[in-house]
């Protein structure tokens, strides 16, 4: 049986350190800025995306990565065919706490924009982040876990870096 640990509320300052560091990491998904990304994450990270099917009756896995996974993924996406434009995270933050003296949990929704070339935008997917971050005795936060909760479930192809 899986029982949820008590999230509780942190201070301002430490609250703010960790917005400040989730909209960094999406500013560099933006910028497809991998090696910021990356270097942010801690080396036992874990980031998963899933979504629920209506066909399938259950959760989907579509990705679930270490580190080495992360960077594998990120090696290869030049090596795709990808949707041109510019992709773009909108984030609304919904809750701050904390888990563990050091382990902070950040949870949120996010919109995923893609602008074409053309100039016209088109929402891609739609979703929440899950984060366990280490706050650490340097005080610099480091990504420990990512979960992508994803509300879309269909898009075209061509989508081959993290959400």
């Amino acid at each position: 049986m899986h029982t949820k640990k008590t999230i509780v509320s942190v201070p301002y300052e430490r609250a703010e350190v960790i917005r400040t560091f989730i909209c960094q990491m999406a500013a560099w998904l933006d910028e497809e800025n991998f090696e910021g990304f990356l270097d942010a994450c801690d080396p036992e990270v874990r980031y998963e995306a899933v979504a629920y099917s209506p066909d399938l009756g259950g959760e989907m896995r579509w990705l679930d990565h270490d580190l080495k996974g992360l960077k594998d993924m990120v090696d290869m996406i030049p090596k795709h065919v990808r949707m041109s434009g510019r992709l773009c995270r909108h984030l609304s933050m919904a809750r701050i706490g904390c888990e563990a003296e050091n382990t902070m949990i950040a949870e949120y929704t996010f919109l995923l924009v893609r602008t074409a070339d053309s100039g016209e935008s088109q929402l891609i997917a739609s979703g929440r982040y899950r984060d366990r971050i280490d706050f650490g005795a340097s005080h610099t936060p480091r990504l420990m876990q990512r979960c992508v909760r994803l509300d879309t479930t269909h898009w075209s192809p061509g989508l081959h870096v993290p959400l």
